[in-house]
């Protein structure tokens, strides 16, 4: 069964989407940049979502912003 993915934050930059991609891998989080392609067709209009299994929303949010920290956390 594929696990169900939640975006954690968007990005107009899609590098800084890859640094927190890789900063949750490292701490072995899955962790997925979707709407990359898109960014650059059009030229930053559409944001990056980075995106989490839901399983492990908590730890990704604990790892990017702290403990009580969701500053800029969506989900869906």
């Amino acid at each position: 069964m594929t696990p169900r993915l939640v975006t954690i934050k968007s990005y107009f930059n899609p590098h800084e989407a890859q640094l927190d991609r890789t900063l949750l891998e490292v701490e072995g989080i899955p962790a997925f940049v979707q709407d990359k392609t898109m960014n650059y067709l059009t030229f930053g209009a559409v944001n990056v979502r980075l995106q989490v299994p839901h399983e492990c929303l908590e730890e990704a949010r604990h790892i990017l912003w702290g403990e009580d920290d969701t500053a800029g956390e969506t989900t869906g």
